[in-house]
């Protein structure tokens, strides 16, 4: 089943990841579980669907060790296809749609996916799929009339019957997800999911989010990221999950309305553009009970902006790829407790969950106190056993036990984690360490500033100078020196802004992650040197 790696027993039953879903059905089943624009499936719809997916991948040949990929946009189906993969105790291939065919195909490559379940909507990148290295045995359009070469949903799941027909054997070590971390640093690499990792994840979920009545998850975010994370550990507790197939401004606070939606996730500079837009009611957003962001800190006026709006319902998360999602949580009483009287506190992503250890390193590898900053590490089940085939990066993200997030941090007295930045993105100017992150949550702080990017541009007595790339909100007036003033006056001479520059547009990631690298690539071109 792809093990990949020896933990110690477990005294009850190994939960494998679809067990959660069968969990639901047992709470709730005719309750909705995957809704979107064309289709309702309740609980026992979609168990039958998973058994039926299980069933036609076990007929055409495919067995526990299959490396299966989805590439479609949030739709109820496609996310079907993905729990009846996890049915099957195969590895479930997560690709993202806003990425390239070319990345999607090299990680279809590297990970050696044998099927591919895709949207129509990507029916004509398939060429480009297998150009970029995709050895695909068979591909299911999810949809109708698929071409020669392909099989339809509808065939492809007339070879499966809905009745259960094997076991789902569990080991906690078992692999069954191959999640990408997006290649925004080079080539991406695979990073392996087990069912420890997923069921530390949702049990620390349950522990942190409790709810009282089945949750209405609206699915905005790529489903093959923090959104899909969320999507899953709901699953458990009979959640209602509704797809978006993308952000949408004007469509979003109709939705939440229409399907009285309790949990929401969005990345920040989606959360701005939500508050830029004109007409937005509170009143839409009552149901709201839990508004995750995660990613980047949000600056701390957008913050009072967003809890004026929806209520005391944010919620920030901090995890990589590599420890998902949860290791440390800014709850919703934290932010309105920090907004009355400690204000600094939302500068921070919160404390450690539960079911993790969370540490700040130095640079000898020794746990430091509260107050020094120092490279952020994490140990426990959430973290992924390494990288696929790949032992020497696996082992460059270890240290004496404890996973290296490559993020510099430190606690502060009350337990808060502050993160200052990538140790890789620091700018060192005239011998001065300047971190980023530090500088872009003062320029998000100004009125006119809707999303920035703060890089080291060549200088020749300095080495680096200290230079913004922003993004105006909406009817503002570019100012260079009134934003490189206000950032002094918060940060003094060294830290603030040397130039400023307005771009329409400041490049992201697949998954809405402003790409610093590609900033400042732009500036590095002709410099003769990287530092």
């Amino acid at each position: 089943m792809g093990r990949v790696g020896q933990g110690p027993l477990l005294k009850m039953r190994d939960m494998h990841i679809i067990d959660y879903l069968d969990r639901g059905v047992q709470s709730a089943p005719h309750r909705p579980c995957l809704v979107d624009d064309v289709c309702i499936l309740n609980y026992v719809d979609v168990v039958r669907m998973t058994w039926r997916v299980a069933n036609a991948l076990r007929n055409y040949g495919f067995s526990a060790a299959s490396r299966i990929a989805v590439l479609s946009p949030n739709r109820a189906h496609a996310f079907a296809c993905i729990l009846g993969i996890f049915r099957n105790s195969s590895v479930w291939v997560p690709l993202n749609a806003a990425n390239s065919a070319e990345e999607n195909g090299k990680f279809l490559s590297k990970t050696q996916a044998e099927v591919l379940f895709l949207h129509p909507e990507f029916l004509d990148k398939l060429p480009d799929l297998r150009a970029a290295g995709a050895c695909l045995k068979l591909i299911v359009l999810l949809g109708d009339e698929a071409p020669e070469g392909l099989v339809d949903l509808s065939g492809f799941l007339a070879k499966g019957s809905d009745t259960p027909s094997f076991p789902v054997i569990a080991d906690p070590d078992d692999l069954v997800t191959l999640y990408s971390t997006g290649g925004t640093t080079g080539e991406p690499k695979a990073v392996m999911f087990t069912n420890r990792m997923w069921a530390t994840m949702i049990a620390t979920h349950r522990l942190v989010f409790p709810v009282d009545e089945p949750p209405v998850h609206l699915v905005v975010a790529p489903m093959t990221h923090g959104a899909g994370g969320i999507a899953m550990c709901l699953l458990s507790q009979g959640g209602t999950q509704v797809f978006m197939d993308h952000f949408d401004v004007g469509a979003l606070p109709e939705m939440v309305e229409k399907h009285g939606v309790t949990h929401l996730f969005l990345p920040p500079t989606a959360i701005y553009k939500l508050l830029d837009s004109h007409g937005l009611s509170a009143e839409r957003f009552r149901s709201l009970t839990h508004f995750f962001y995660a990613a980047a800190p949000m600056s701390v006026d957008r913050l009072r902006e967003a809890i004026d709006l929806f209520g005391p319902v944010m919620v920030q998360t901090y995890g990589q790829t590599e420890c998902p999602l949860v290791c440390t949580v800014l709850s919703q009483d934290d932010h309105v407790k920090a907004l009355a009287s400690a204000p600094d506190v939302l500068k921070s992503c919160g404390k450690p969950t539960p079911l993790v250890t969370v540490a700040i390193m130095d640079s000898s590898g020794n746990v430091v106190e509260p107050g020094v900053a120092g490279e952020i590490v994490v140990k426990g089940d959430l973290v992924t056993p390494g990288y696929l085939d790949d032992p020497v990066q696996t082992e460059a993200i270890r240290r004496a036990g404890w996973h290296r997030t490559g993020d510099v941090g430190y606690f502060d007295k009350d337990g808060y984690l502050y993160i200052v930045d990538r140790l890789k993105d620091m700018i060192i100017s005239g011998g001065f360490n300047v971190y980023p992150a530090e500088v872009e949550k003062v320029l998000l702080a100004h009125p006119s500033v809707a999303d920035c990017v703060v890089v080291g541009v060549p200088h020749p007595l300095w080495g680096e100078a200290v230079k913004a790339v922003i993004e105006l909100r909406p009817g503002q007036v570019y100012d260079a020196a009134a934003v490189m003033e206000f950032c002094k006056g918060h940060l003094g001479s060294v830290k603030a802004p040397k130039s400023v520059e307005c771009w329409a547009e400041l490049p992201r990631s697949a998954v809405g992650k402003t790409l610093r690298r590609k900033v400042r690539d732009v500036f590095w071109a002709d410099a003769g040197r990287s530092i």
